[in-house]
């Protein structure tokens, strides 16, 4: 579950941990139906909860995804 969204990263809550460093891939489902995909890294990686057991991990991505545009990168 995305947590929070920017450009430029990302806060996720997911089930299993991740390493920072590790790469990563992101399929973003947009309220409007589109979808971008983000390539980049975890930055960090902590638990959130003991019971379900749940993670909240920070991931940077390569290029700043336009979260608002066409599929293509442009304005629209």
């Amino acid at each position: 579950m995305v947590l929070n969204l920017s450009s430029s990263g990302a806060l996720v809550e997911i089930s299993m941990p991740c390493r920072p460093g590790a790469p990563t891939e992101l399929h973003l489902d947009m309220p409007d139906g589109r979808c971008r995909h983000a390539s980049g890294a975890v930055l960090r990686c902590w638990v959130t909860s003991i019971a379900p057991l749940r993670f909240r991990s920070a991931v940077r991505f390569e290029s700043m995804v336009d979260l608002f545009g066409n599929e293509d990168g442009g304005s629209g």
